[in-house]
């Protein structure tokens, strides 16, 4: 595992889930809100800790959930800096991969027992430093 700091951004959500995606991203992982607007529609947020998991995957949860609490589309990106050498990696999640993603959903629901945005958190996913 690599100890890496974070910056998630989230842009253009329903103002009326602001609240519940501030909630959800701040309660479930390592990030505290760092700005929120309202105009334009962004949230930042920042962390560090350790990720078990690709910085693919940890993008791809964090947008699965954003999507589930804003019930809709909306671009989310996250950067990981690694602290431990000099790159950095930069993962967007665009309508593409909402789209994906929806359809995923789709086959999946009556799999399913408790489908709320709480019930596809990964929360073991990264530990805190």
């Amino acid at each position: 595992m690599k100890q890496f700091l974070i910056r998630a951004q989230v842009r253009d959500f329903n103002l009326a889930y602001a609240e519940a995606i501030m909630i959800v991203i701040v309660d479930e992982w390592f990030f505290r809100l760092n700005s929120f607007e309202t105009e334009p529609r962004i949230m930042e947020f920042v962390g560090d800790g350790l990720l078990a998991i690709s910085a693919d995957k940890f993008a791809d949860r964090i947008a699965q959930v954003v999507w589930a609490v804003n019930e809709g589309f909306c671009p989310v990106g996250v950067v990981f800096f690694d602290l431990e050498s000099a790159p950095s990696t930069l993962c967007s999640r665009d309508h593409q991969a909402y789209e994906r993603w929806l359809q995923s959903q789709t086959q999946q629901i009556g799999q399913l027992t408790n489908h709320t945005p709480e019930a596809v958190l990964v929360t073991e996913v990264v530990s805190r430093a």
